[in-house]
């Protein structure tokens, strides 16, 4: 019984949302810890779950990896938009590169 209300209250969770990935490269001079930080403002968008970072001292090269839940409807309140991760590349000094959909 347990089983069957948690699957019955999470239906519609899975039905009606989905997760999808987008990578969106930048560059630009800044330490390697910051990425930390700069994951943690992109995590802090509508519409995005979590957000993962790398970088490339040497190169000065980077990538974010977001991950977002998106509603199947219309109703969605706070859609993703990448332009709002391109506004934290500029206003953290950072050239934001190429911007992909992973799946």
């Amino acid at each position: 019984m347990k089983y069957i209300l948690t699957f019955s209250l999470l239906l519609p969770i899975l039905l009606f949302s989905q997760e999808s990935r987008y990578s969106y490269s930048f560059s630009g001079e800044m330490d390697s810890i910051f990425v930390e930080e700069l994951s943690r403002q992109i995590t802090n968008l509508d519409g995005v779950k979590e957000a993962k970072g790398r970088y490339k001292v040497e190169k000065q090269m980077g990538e974010i990896i977001i991950f977002t839940i998106e509603g199947r409807d219309e109703n969605n309140e706070y859609p993703f938009n990448a332009s709002h991760v391109k506004a934290v590349f500029v206003k953290n000094k950072l050239t934001p590169l190429d911007f992909r959909k992973l799946n």
